[in-house]
């Protein structure tokens, strides 16, 4: 992220303004939960045109609404097998969560792709790499902590940050796949 921090906090603060104003409406549950998965496509997007040196740009956050229906479909679907899951315990929650966390990567790579095949295609290439996973996640922890220490404010660097070492993680399984 040298000399590109200033792109991804604009980037994050614009998602987290966009993500506060549609909350605040009445309905803003509902609304949150059809713009969240777009959204995240959009994100996916950005940040895998980032790590491949293509090009990018804040309009980058919207390309998600390109595929509107998918992305919406594919997000309520992650977080009702996520939350059917955690209804057994916490941890039978965390596993599926960690199985379908490629999903939007995917997707941004394939947007012919139907909603539970993504959700499937990243199962199959989490197979044995969940743990991995699970671990990399836990690195970011202490970074979190800090982060949010002074008032969340730093949240502005870390969510680049981790999103940015997501996409090269996507890219490394990926390219373990083949």
């Amino acid at each position: 992220l040298k000399d590109k921090w200033n792109f991804f906090v604009k980037l994050t603060l614009l998602y987290l303004v966009v993500t506060v104003l549609i909350s605040i409406f009445p309905g803003g549950d509902v609304a949150t939960l059809i713009v969240d998965g777009p959204v995240m496509l959009g994100i996916a997007f950005v940040y895998l045109r980032f790590i491949r040196k293509e090009h990018y740009d804040l309009d980058g956050l919207f390309d998600g609404f390109k595929y509107f229906g998918s992305a919406c479909i594919t997000y309520i679907l992650m977080l009702m097998f996520i939350f059917l899951w955690a209804l057994l315990l916490i941890i039978p929650g965390v596993i599926p969560a960690l199985a379908y966390s490629q999903t939007f990567f995917i997707l941004a790579d394939n947007q012919s792709l139907r909603p539970l095949d993504a959700l499937k295609k990243s199962k199959e290439m989490m197979m044995g790499y969940k743990w991995q996973y699970f671990r990399f996640l836990c690195r970011f922890v202490p970074w979190l902590i800090l982060a949010i220490i002074p008032f969340g404010i730093g949240l502005l660097w870390f969510i680049p940050y981790i999103l940015t070492a997501q996409a090269h993680f996507y890219e490394n399984l990926k390219s373990n796949e083949k």
